[in-house]
């Protein structure tokens, strides 16, 4: 059982010398780290929890211990080459006269502060900081958000995209199987026109019938095809209502608040 005052202390790199092992890591209180949402954290806490794989939705840790091309956008001076514990080269920065190594290194070799990495920022120049980062969303049409703020019936994104995908509840969907639509819509359209021959064809025959038997067979007949002929147009529209609906209400709804009409 987890006392109410147990802490946890997290690490991102191996211990680097020269470097105090406080300066890369922080201790929280385990109930609390616990229950963190990983969805609403973000910068270096989210970097920490991730790393530590206390996030609930399995986030994927980014640091990586740094190397000697590491952090090319920081003053010479202020670049140290050493030693970490596994015998690794590594780089270490200097600030205000102590060594530190909280920092991310970017794809292309620039470093950020932990606090900027998966912040909803771009702060590394290549997006690097941000990729991966699954406590955020990224909107089709460019813009970050948290990761909380897709599918809450609010639209964040320019484009709707937070609430207009898949993944949503708001998002229609009759037929969640493409052989079901497409069965729906063939047996549909070929319910529609067979029994609507066959009602017209027996229509047209009954001016020729003679006798009573022979004319209520055929106004049956005539009923049933009706019967099957309704039922066919039912799927023939549900097959033609997934399709509408499921991929253009959205669209539809994006594209009518941003036309000129609505301006």
């Amino acid at each position: 059982m987890i006392g109410p005052c147990e802490t946890v202390q997290l690490s991102l790199k191996a211990a680097a010398i020269g470097v105090s092992e406080h300066s890369s890591s922080i201790v929280l209180n385990r109930n609390y780290a616990a229950s963190l949402d990983c969805r609403d954290v973000f910068g270096k806490l989210f970097l920490y929890l991730s790393c530590a794989g206390l996030c609930k939705n399995s986030a994927k840790c980014k640091i990586q211990d740094g190397t000697p091309s590491s952090c090319t956008n920081y003053p010479f001076q202020d670049r140290v080459l050493t030693i970490n514990q596994h015998g690794s080269l590594t780089v270490v920065l200097r600030r205000y006269g102590i060594f530190h190594q909280d920092y991310f290194t970017c794809s292309n070799n620039d470093c950020v502060e932990y606090s900027k990495v998966c912040d909803l920022v771009h702060d590394c120049g290549d997006k690097s900081d941000e990729e991966d980062c699954n406590n955020s969303f990224k909107c089709e049409s460019g813009e970050v958000i948290p990761l909380s703020r897709k599918c809450n019936g609010k639209f964040d994104c320019l484009d709707f995209s937070d609430e207009c995908n898949s993944e949503c509840d708001s998002q229609v969907e009759i037929f969640n199987d493409l052989s079901l639509y497409i069965y729906s819509y063939a047996a549909g359209s070929a319910s529609v026109i067979l029994n609507g021959l066959v009602i017209f064809k027996k229509t047209k025959s009954l001016k020729r019938l003679r006798t009573e038997v022979a004319i209520i067979n055929s106004c049956l007949m005539v009923v049933i095809s009706f019967g099957d002929l309704l039922q066919g147009a039912f799927l023939f529209l549900v097959a033609l209502a997934d399709g509408y609906l499921n991929h253009s209400t959205c669209v539809t709804q994006f594209k009518w608040t941003t036309s000129k009409t609505c301006r």
